[in-house]
């Protein structure tokens, strides 16, 4: 399949777009199993038996807490170790459809009406996006208890008392949540190009312009001056930025995107694309 433009000029498409619904409803699963957890935790070390939570924890035995923590810490790498497979599954398998359907729109939009269905390869790359995702969310788990447990110690051995405990576990749960919202919005940009660079290459569009996403706090410089240009590239390559091949969304915290270029009869050669384009 290869699609071409009915006119002399190429034609340019709208950038895709991550889906926000898609991103909100994989961050609003981690958040949720999140306080599950360390609602848990706090209740049952920071406020144990239910006491007031200025309680002294050298009042308790060091080898009470290490008890209540082995058994906390056993239930919940369960949980998230049991629930991050179908957690993943579901936020890929929402993201990909929606790059799908954007795809597909933009194209019939065009005139172009194509309908995509799976490819062993597109399958094949989502299936290991699922599992990537997978051990991404058990680890946001892993490592927040790890830093519980040094926080139980140091409790336990100084002599804390249970407010602060309680006060530096809802730290260590605000780090877990700022995590978890960055894994949401990187993996639905990653897996977001992924799908639309595949259904490019499938219907022969392998010119794209990049897009820089604008209300970065820190935008990395070559990605901002790629956009201000409407730098073209290949995107079974990438572009080249910062002394290396890279796609849109690819780098962590990378918030840009691209529009797909649908070449003329006529112009077809990537360097008078790029000209025309300009």
């Amino acid at each position: 399949m290869a699609i071409r433009a009915p006119s002399s000029r190429p034609l340019i498409l709208p950038p895709y777009k991550p889906s926000a619904a898609q991103r909100d409803g994989y961050q609003g699963e981690l958040n949720r199993l999140l306080r599950e957890m360390s609602r848990d935790l706090i209740t049952s070390l920071a406020s144990p038996e239910n006491e007031a939570p200025s309680i002294a924890m050298d009042a308790l035995s060091f080898e009470q807490i290490a008890r209540t923590f082995d058994r906390l810490n056993k239930k919940w790498i369960d949980a998230w170790f049991q629930r991050a497979p179908d957690i993943a599954a579901n936020a890929v398998t929402g993201m990909s459809a929606h790059a799908d359907r954007q795809f597909s729109a933009s194209l019939k939009r065009a005139g172009f009406a194509i309908d995509f269905r799976p490819t062993p390869e597109l399958s094949s790359k989502i299936g290991f996006a699922a599992q990537y995702n997978t051990s991404l969310i058990k680890s946001i788990g892993t490592q927040y208890l790890d830093q519980v447990a040094n926080l139980v110690t140091q409790a336990a051995l100084k002599g804390g008392d249970a407010a602060t405990l309680a006060k530096n576990l809802r730290e260590r749960f605000g780090v877990a949540k700022s995590r978890a919202a960055l894994i949401a919005r990187d993996q639905n940009a990653k897996i977001t190009a992924l799908v639309t660079n595949e259904r490019r290459a499938e219907s022969g569009l392998f010119f794209a312009r990049w897009h820089h996403s604008a209300g970065v706090h820190e935008p990395r410089p070559d990605h901002l001056a790629a956009g201000l240009k409407g730098l073209i590239f290949d995107i079974r390559k990438g572009a080249y930025l910062e002394r290396k091949w890279v796609q849109p969304g690819e780098e962590i915290n990378c918030h840009c995107s691209s529009s797909t270029i649908i070449p003329s009869l006529e112009h077809i050669d990537p360097f008078i694309l790029q000209k025309l384009a300009a």
